[in-house]
C-alpha cells in the first residue's frame, strides 16, 4: 500500500487520498473513515471538486455543515477532511466570498491549499491568505474540527474548540436577509460578568 510505504520511509510526507470522494455518493454517515486512516491517508477529499464560482463553493460549505457531526470524530492531527482548494486570489468569487471561504475552511480544519496563480494575486486576496488569526485557527494544535452549530438557515453559526480552551466562532450570512450589525473586533480589554439575569 502507498500509505504504508510512505510511513515506512521515515520522512514526514503528507499523503492525500482522492478516492474517498468517489465512494458512497458523498453520504458522510456511511463513509469508512477508519479505512482511510488505516490506508495511511493523512487527508482525503470527501465530496465534489470545487469549481471557480460561488455556487460550487457554497455547496461545499453546505455539505460540511450538513455532515459536520459525522465528519468531526475522524478529523484530527494526522488525518483531515479536505474541502478542496482555496479559490482566494483566482478572481472568480468576490472578496466577501473569499473571506467566507477562508473562515469556514479554518474552522473546519480543512487543509489550506492555494489553487491560484501567485503572480496575479491582488493585495486584498493576499491579505486574506496571510491572515494570521485565520491561520492560527486552522493550525490549532488540538486539531479538533469545527462544525456548524446552528441549523442550515440563512444566518449560521460555526464554532471550533481550540487547544487553550478558547472557541473560534464564524458567523456565516448566506444572503437573502440583511446582515446583522457588525461585531466589534480586536481584543476584549475588559469582561463584564452578570449573574441572575
Amino acid at each position: 500500500m502507498t500509505g504504508e510505504a510512505l510511513e515506512e520511509s521515515g520522512r514526514p510526507i503528507e499523503y492525500s487520498c482522492s478516492w474517498p470522494a468517489y465512494i458512497n455518493g458523498g453520504n458522510e454517515t456511511i463513509q469508512p473513515f477508519e479505512t482511510f486512516i488505516n490506508y495511511g491517508c493523512n487527508g482525503w477529499r470527501n465530496w465534489n471538486d470545487i469549481q471557480c464560482n460561488w455556487n460550487s463553493l457554497s455547496s461545499i460549505i453546505d455539505h460540511w455543515g450538513d455532515y459536520g457531526s459525522s465528519l468531526q470524530p475522524f478529523a484530527g492531527p494526522g488525518h483531515w477532511h479536505d474541502m478542496d482548494m482555496l479559490l482566494i486570489g483566482n478572481g472568480c468569487v468576490s472578496i466577501e466570498e473569499e473571506f467566507t471561504q477562508m473562515a469556514i475552511w479554518a474552522i473546519s480544519a480543512s487543509p489550506l491549499i492555494m489553487g491560484n496563480d501567485m503572480r496575479n494575486v491582488t493585495a486584498a486576496s493576499k491579505a486574506i491568505l496571510m491572515n494570521k488569526d485565520a491561520i492560527a485557527v486552522s493550525q490549532d494544535p488540538l486539531g479538533q474540527m469545527g462544525i456548524r452549530i446552528s441549523n442550515n438557515t440563512q444566518q449560521q453559526v460555526w464554532a471550533r474548540v481550540l487547544a487553550n480552551g478558547d472557541v473560534a466562532v464564524g458567523l456565516y450570512n448566506k444572503g437573502g436577509v440583511p446582515a446583522p450589525p457588525p461585531i466589534p473586533s480586536g481584543p476584549c480589554l475588559e469582561w463584564v460578568h452578570t449573574e441572575g439575569q
